[in-house]
């Protein structure tokens, strides 16, 4: 049975197939764990494509909220260079491009990355409507944490991964809607 990381699950699922050994995966998302065309890899999550390209759908179906038309929203997209946030962004990219949204910023960090304060500037000043993230937990805390000791204001900001649902966020930041 497959892990909880997408990284890892796909040197694992390369084992499994070496050895021909069935592989569960049914929690890492990332793309490249399919495309590969593995004869003994089963996955039972959605891709991590998918995942990006229902952030876009849904920044377009409630951009009113925001006080904008879809065609009017700008928004930057960044994630973590693994397998997972480099899909998720791939998905980001590819779905707005086909609902006519602009990207103002794409960016890919390391997932050892220990400060975001640079990207974090960068978004400040490109001032997006929305931000559409692929990260994981680490790099996740570190963003949001980050995001607020430098005053980031976008209107929305919309992740996936395993950050939300760990404990430590909550109880760091609390609920946020």
């Amino acid at each position: 049975v497959g892990t909880f990381g997408s990284d890892i699950a796909y040197a694992a699922s390369t084992i499994a197939e070496r050895n021909h050994v069935v592989y569960w995966e049914g929690c890492s998302p990332a793309d490249a764990l399919t495309e590969r065309g593995y004869k003994y890899l089963f996955r039972t999550c959605s891709s991590a494509r998918s995942e990006g390209e229902i952030q876009v759908q849904f920044v377009h179906d409630n951009a009113a909220l925001l006080g904008k038309r879809p065609g009017d929203l700008k928004i930057a997209v960044v994630g973590e260079d693994s397998v997972y946030g480099t899909s998720i962004v791939e998905g980001v990219v590819a779905r707005a491009k086909e609902l006519g949204i602009k990207i103002v910023h794409k960016e890919l960090y390391s997932g050892t990355v220990t400060d975001l304060s640079p990207l974090i500037m960068k978004l400040k000043l490109l001032k997006p409507d929305v931000i559409c993230m692929g990260h994981r937990i680490d790099d996740g805390m570190l963003f949001y944490r980050q995001a607020r000791e430098l005053g980031l204001n976008a209107r929305a900001i919309i992740g996936t991964g395993g950050c939300f649902g760990a404990e430590t966020f909550r109880e760091t930041f609390g609920h946020l809607s």
